[in-house]
């Protein structure tokens, strides 16, 4: 480490961004959040300030363009609701401002290995967490769903699917642990989730365990192809027994999983969640291609017509073409796919790629049944992949 970094990354620094981080996740949009959260950009900023020295990368280009764009068509006469739609430029800015900071923090990290395995425990913690507050209720409702408390005027809550994600990297860093170090209770660590991630009753957090499982057995050890096979036919058949076969997991998850199948097979299902985001994806799409290069501004799928319910419309895809259509999803996912392509390129001569790409590829996977863009919760591991392959690079060079 040369001696900016030494000034830019220092205990203080790292307390910062870890209280931001636990308050991101278990105080998400409190004032004791938002004041973790500037107090850990003014240590980062003014540590830039002072060492003159500012960590750049091409996603934060991408980013600039989407705001700047977002702008124009938020004042323009594109925008169905201009007030919402400048409410979600301002939050895009202030997220813009955050990953800068999260990324010149980590890009001055010494052992970045070492904080990706503590951002896994920190998620794990937050996972516990959310057990401890939901034991009574843990095999009767969706996990997490009947937490519900106040902390200084602001009302907490959590989402189900929010919690199967954040469950869902914690267990994909734990098998990439695992499958670097060969320690046994990582894997058991990994085996807790995958069960949390269950009692969410999330259908993302099925598909994300199946997913993620084949990919890292896959990139870890890819000349065993049979026996890789066997391993995932043994996950997807073990998930099988336990979604469909216990009682209380069927009526958490497994009646859901019945009604997407219904749905993509085009049966006729009577599942609310379902419907809805059927119906709202059928609305998304029709109205980007009246609009497919302007869209109707950000957050104003909400404001289409009666029939999306005031909601947004449960993709993220559907969102941003909505939003601001062609350019707006060329700002967002180019960079994103291009991270991917290149990790896929580095995954048999890095450790470190193989989890980035999982991680990346399932959240791309994923933001097709869900709305992220504006999220920092999601943002945060694409910060992690952004410095981890540009560490790849580095020490490639």
């Amino acid at each position: 480490m040369n001696h900016e970094q030494k000034i830019l990354h220092n205990p203080i620094s790292t307390i910062a961004f870890n209280l931001y981080l636990g308050s991101q996740l278990i105080l998400n949009h409190t004032w004791i959040n938002n004041i973790f959260m500037f107090a850990f950009c003014l240590i980062i900023f003014s540590r830039m300030f002072f060492t003159e020295r500012m960590y750049f990368n091409t996603f934060f280009t991408f980013n600039i363009a989407a705001i700047f764009f977002s702008y124009f068509i938020a004042i323009s006469d594109y925008a169905l609701m201009e007030s919402t739609a400048l409410k979600m430029v301002s939050t895009l800015i202030l997220n813009f401002f955050v990953c800068l900071a999260i990324y010149n923090y980590l890009m001055t990290v010494e052992n970045f290995n070492k904080s990706i395995k503590t951002y896994g425990k920190i998620l794990f913690l937050y996972v516990v967490f959310i057990v401890f507050m939901s034991f009574e209720n843990i095999f009767h409702m969706r996990l997490g769903s009947d937490i519900e408390f106040n902390v200084f005027n602001s009302t907490i809550t959590y989402n189900s699917n929010t919690t199967a994600f954040i469950a869902g990297i914690s267990y994909i860093i734990y098998l990439y642990i695992y499958n670097t170090t060969k320690k046994t209770n990582n894997l058991i660590y990994a085996f807790i989730l995958a069960f949390i991630i269950i009692l969410t009753g999330s259908r993302k957090g099925l598909i994300l365990i199946a997913i993620a499982t084949g990919l890292i057995v896959y990139f870890y050890n890819p000349q065993k192809k049979f026996r890789n096979l066997l391993v995932l036919l043994i996950i997807i058949q073990g998930l099988y027994l336990v979604v469909f076969n216990i009682p209380y997991i069927y009526n958490l998850v497994g009646y859901r999983m019945d009604a997407l199948f219904d749905f993509l097979k085009g049966v006729d299902t009577r599942e609310g969640s379902t419907l809805a985001r059927g119906k709202f994806i059928l609305l998304g799409w029709e109205s980007f291609l009246n609009r497919p290069w302007t869209g109707y501004g950000l957050d104003c799928f909400r404001h289409l017509d009666t029939s999306s319910m005031k909601t947004y419309s449960h993709s993220n895809y559907i969102e941003l073409s909505v939003s601001g259509g062609v350019p707006l999803l060329f700002f967002y996912y180019a960079y994103r796919f291009y991270i991917a392509y290149k990790l896929l390129k580095y995954r048999n001569s890095s450790l470190l790629a193989p989890l980035l790409l999982t991680v990346l590829l399932v959240m791309l996977l994923l933001e097709f049944g869900s709305v992220t863009y504006y999220e920092r919760v999601q943002l945060i591991p694409f910060i992690f992949i952004l410095v981890g392959y540009k560490r790849i690079i580095n020490y490639k060079k």
